[in-house]
């Protein structure tokens, strides 16, 4: 993997960012959160999976915000590409929501194969 420095916008930045998407261009979140999962896929399969996909394991951890949805989304084009990939939510899917989306439902209605699995707590 590439030494290269990796760009990052502050979580304000960020919210800035697709407030303009959204407001101004007309772009809406679900089309963002595509694109975004995209773009992690594309730079997963270059520096990390080399290049290929195809029979490689990923694991995706996803959290129950904007970014888990890109995760799911990452995960889904993985797929696509040969991959192998689990998806791991730190939620139970049912309590996932972005901004009025539900990416697991987003994910689901591209017939993403990948399994998921809800993280437990400790105790359970």
């Amino acid at each position: 993997m590439a030494n290269a420095a990796v760009s990052a916008l502050t979580p304000d930045q960020t919210s800035q960012v697709n407030r303009i998407m959204s407001g101004e261009l007309g772009i809406e979140t679900r089309q963002l959160m595509e694109l975004a999962g995209q773009a992690v896929a594309v730079w997963a399969r270059a520096q990390l999976l080399g290049g290929d996909a195809r029979g490689k394991r990923v694991l995706v951890l996803a959290g129950s915000g904007g970014n888990g949805g890109d995760g799911m989304v990452a995960a889904r084009r993985l797929h696509a590409w040969g991959a192998r990939p689990a998806i791991w939510l730190s939620h139970e899917a049912s309590g996932l929501h972005v901004r009025g989306h539900h990416p697991v439902a987003a994910v689901a209605a591209n017939n993403h194969a990948a399994p998921m699995a809800a993280a437990r707590s400790a105790g359970s």
